[in-house]
């Protein structure tokens, strides 16, 4: 059975919760500064990995693989550090910040990226997520909207369709 969501869950996250993906069953984010304390002492955290390096003549494609790896991974350092420096400053100024649960069985596919014609600076990546939940799959169609920064290629934002037949929206990370 294969069901396509109205909203992917960043979109929940992002621009509805404010929190962490809203997923079926997985546990409670955690704030993106820590990590998971299992096995330490109650009370005691253990301070979060650092965000993944991404060369900065990675392609827009690449870019997005690191970023999708590490929101299946739970990895907010990383998918904090591959957004726009405007789009980090807008949603932390508007506390709306990209920490996702891990979905460890989450897969993903990315295609290759597009280039703007009208701007050199800008790129859009379709991905596609699907996520089991025992028999039933969901299946998610995206469009990655990329900036190219002084530190390479970043994420501003997606496009996902939101309603079914209503054509995809987009949900701006700069303008939150």
């Amino acid at each position: 059975l294969t069901m396509k969501r109205p909203g992917w869950e960043l979109a929940v996250a992002v621009f509805v919760t404010a929190t962490s993906l809203a997923g079926c069953g997985k546990k409670d984010a955690l704030p993106p500064t820590m990590e998971s304390n299992q096995g330490q002492p109650t009370g005691t955290a253990v301070a979060a990995a650092p965000p993944k390096e991404v060369p900065i003549e990675a392609t827009p494609d690449q870019v997005v693989t690191v970023f999708l790896d590490a929101m299946r991974a739970g990895d907010a350092a990383t998918t904090e550090a591959l957004l726009t420096a405007k789009a980090r400053e807008e949603t932390k100024k508007h506390d709306l910040p990209v920490a996702p649960n891990a979905a460890p069985n989450a897969q993903f596919q990315v295609a290759p990226a597009q280039y703007l014609q009208n701007n050199p600076n800008g790129a859009h990546v379709q991905a596609r997520w699907v996520e089991v939940y025992g028999q039933e799959s969901i299946t998610n169609e995206v469009i990655w909207v990329l900036r190219k920064q002084d530190d390479g290629w970043r994420v501003a934002g997606f496009a996902i369709e939101l309603v079914p037949g209503q054509g995809p929206q987009f949900l701006n990370f700069e303008d939150p």
